[in-house]
This record gives C-alpha cells, structure tokens and sequence, in this order.
C-alpha cells in the first residue's frame, strides 16, 4: 500500500497539530474496525454487515481505555469503518 503525502499550505501550527490528532484517530479507528472484523468472523464464521459493525464499534475501547469512535465527529467516524 502506498502512502499518500500531501502538502496544505498555509496551516498553523496549533491548526496542523489537530489535523495530525484527527487523522491518527481516523486511522486508529480503521485499523480497530479491521481486528474486530476479522476476530469476529473467524470466531463465528460469519461475516457483520455495517450495522452490526457500527453498533460494535460505538463499544470498543482502545488500549488506553478510550473509544475510538467517539475521538472523531459521527459523520467522519461512520465513514472511516
């Protein structure tokens, strides 16, 4: 997989920073959606649609004991899953 760099100009840097937290959120978020799935289906065997997904995740927390889709706004968190 190929990392994608883009340059935005013009951000400050408190600005920046809060992009760099909300894009590490999103990809925690991502990445936790993928485990969950995969555990899931290979415990079961069965495959979750998006609604089982979006209700388990609004659920699980991560190492440091925060859930990961509550880190983001809802619109952008459904869309990250």
């Amino acid at each position: 997989m190929l990392a994608l760099k883009t340059k935005i100009k013009g951000l400050k840097k408190p600005q920046f920073e809060r992009l760099k937290e909300l894009t590490n959120h999103a990809k925690n978020l991502y990445n936790q959606t993928l485990w969950t799935l995969l555990e899931a289906f290979e415990a079961t065997g069965k495959y979750f649609s998006y609604l089982q997904m979006d209700k388990a995740m609004k659920k699980v927390e991560n190492l440091e004991g925060k859930i990961n889709y509550k880190l983001l706004k809802s619109k952008v968190a459904q869309q990250t899953k």
